[in-house]
């Protein structure tokens, strides 16, 4: 028997390769016109062969495991090899991705301290738009610069007994979340207004009483 090779784009005449577009075409434009059908049908076929299914992704899972384990050294390698040949553009996606769902890293952090309760990224949003945007003590506007980054803060810190649920938590730019460390809101606010009456004006400060700034203006 005459083993078959795989046939290259020049194997065909433009007739059989404007056929086959025609063809594509037409599949992607019933598609189109039938999404709300073929949605219909895979929900049904989905919900009557339920314990198929299941059955048929619990074999593919074994054998992803099973693949893994046989493969182990050779995933090891190309992946290490991957990253020292992508690291930029790796780091730039995670930190990407960690800014647009930061409740994943901090439920992952809260769990690991032994915090009782999560957030969505939903009730994230949420809470930016209750606050404006804007950092809960110094009023400073979320931006694209790292300085004004608006990060997850716990009211009342993990370490001293606060809750990972959204009713403890506030948008923070870094530097306020840094500096207010363990300290509760209450706290840190209060440890703000005594400073300055020691005569610190700090950025944070003038943020939260602008008309401190009117009169340094003058």
């Amino acid at each position: 028997m005459r083993e078959q090779t795989a046939k290259t784009l020049s194997d065909y005449t433009p007739e059989e390769i404007e056929s086959a577009r025609r063809s594509v075409m037409q599949r992607k434009q019933y598609s189109q016109e039938h999404k709300g059908e073929k949605k219909g049908y895979n929900a049904q076929y989905n919900q009557e062969h339920r314990g198929e299914i299941k059955e048929r992704n619990q074999e593919h899972k074994e054998e992803r495991k099973e693949y893994n384990r046989v493969n182990s050294e050779k995933i090891r390698v190309h992946s290490a090899q991957y990253y020292q040949e992508h690291q930029e553009e790796i780091k730039e996606r995670n930190t990407q991705y960690n800014r647009e769902h930061p409740q994943v890293q901090r439920n992952t952090d809260a769990k690991r301290r032994g915090a009782e309760g999560s957030y969505t990224l939903e009730e994230w949003t949420l809470k930016l738009e209750e606050y404006d945007n804007k950092c809960a003590y110094c009023n400073t506007k979320a931006g694209d610069t790292p300085e004004n980054y608006l990060t997850v803060d716990h009211l009342t810190p993990i370490s001293r007994g606060g809750t990972n649920y959204i009713s403890n938590i506030a948008p923070s730019c870094l530097q306020c979340n840094l500096e207010k460390n363990t300290m509760t809101a209450e706290e840190f606010l209060n440890s703000i207004d005594a400073g300055n009456e020691e005569g610190v004006v700090t950025r944070r400060y003038l943020n939260t009483h602008p008309e401190k700034t009117r009169k340094n203006d003058n």
